[in-house]
């Protein structure tokens, strides 16, 4: 399922591979607005979710990568705040049989509200430091 939504200006990094990778990311969380609003089952999180949580996990190690490449100062603090995010959706995901209806609706504002606060803090400054060092960009 495809589902339309303008990306703000203010969250392109200006490294094409990590904004492609954000913009994938925040697409398939824009998804579960299909399913919070009732024009698809709540039974496709089973499946939007561990998408979510997988392109995350290889989009962490992406940028951990450059981080290290790059000798970035915060390095340990990112990929901490990356594992507490995993850890999180992670535990959110557990509760679906639970509860269906709050879960998609927690792990949609978790996950939309921590992308967007984590590039404006974390991967702005990312960004900006390997942008400085690199000779082009990744």
């Amino acid at each position: 399922m495809h589902v339309e939504f303008s990306w703000p200006q203010d969250l392109i990094l200006g490294i094409p591979q990590v904004d492609s990778e954000h913009i994938a990311i925040i697409a398939q969380i824009e998804i579960l607005r299909t399913l919070i609003s009732g024009e698809a089952p709540e039974s496709d999180f089973r499946d939007i979710a561990p998408i979510v949580k997988k392109i995350s996990y290889h989009h962490f190690l992406h940028e951990e990568n450059m981080m290290m490449k790059y000798s970035c100062s915060d390095f340990d603090e990112h990929k901490k705040e990356h594992k507490k995010f995993l850890n999180q959706i992670t535990r959110l995901i557990g509760t679906f049989d639970c509860n269906p209806t709050d879960t998609i609706q927690r792990f949609y504002d978790v996950c939309g509200n921590w992308y967007i606060n984590h590039i404006r803090t974390y991967d702005t400054t990312m960004a900006m430091y390997i942008k400085s060092h690199m000779v082009s960009p990744e």
